[in-house]
């Protein structure tokens, strides 16, 4: 989807009790200042929608990053978060300690990128958001598809923010059944069968 300049700029608003909320939440966490894009407050909206449809009790997160969504979801009421990250340093590694000491026994942080790295136990649902070339969306999609997880939350489903994004969920046949911002909640292609229009036509391969 193309966004308007308006479009744009209402996807980084937020209530001003979400953002007092984000940062009382995650005031303990290090910030990232080098690029604009970082997960805020505005994302506690799309979260909290999502956990309430869902209601996942165990969550799966693809890009770390320095711990801003995972600590969203267990704010929410996720019982358990795993991280999957590819960067190693320091401030990525103080990060997932100090959740570790606020919410201990419900965060753990992995580092790597391939499937046996995705294959480290059962999830509700699995948010896929580190890089956004096609090629590595379409890896992570493919490893959530040949794992079985019945949701998949993407970040940046629009053309602006992740073209790779849109381009990795047509090729891979997710079927997304939500939008919130530029997020999409899609499930597998698996999950749906053949519908014939009442008219004949077939609009399912």
């Amino acid at each position: 989807m193309n966004l308007s300049p308006y479009c744009l700029d209402s996807l980084y608003r937020c209530t001003k009790a979400d953002w007092d909320l984000f940062k009382s939440a995650t005031d303990f966490l290090p910030r990232r200042t080098d690029e604009p894009y970082h997960s805020g407050p505005h994302n506690l909206q799309r979260f909290r929608m999502v956990y309430e449809l869902v209601r996942p009790k165990t969550v799966l997160e693809i890009g770390f990053n320095l711990g801003h969504s995972a600590v969203m979801w267990l704010m929410l009421g996720a019982k358990y978060v795993a991280s999957i990250e590819v960067r190693d340093d320091a401030k990525v590694r103080k990060a997932a300690a100090a959740i570790i000491t606020r919410y201990p026994e419900r965060h753990m942080l992995y580092f790597g990128s391939d499937e046996a790295t995705f294959n480290i136990g059962e999830f509700d649902l699995i948010f896929i958001d580190g890089s956004h070339d096609k090629e590595f969306v379409m890896r992570d999609i493919n490893h959530a598809l040949e794992l079985r997880f019945p949701y998949i939350l993407m970040d940046d489903y629009d053309w602006h923010h992740g073209p790779g994004v849109v381009q990795a969920v047509e090729e891979c046949g997710l079927i997304p059944v939500a939008i919130f911002g530029t997020m999409a909640l899609c499930r597998p292609p698996t999950q749906f069968t053949k519908r014939a229009d009442p008219l004949g036509a077939n609009y399912y391969e």
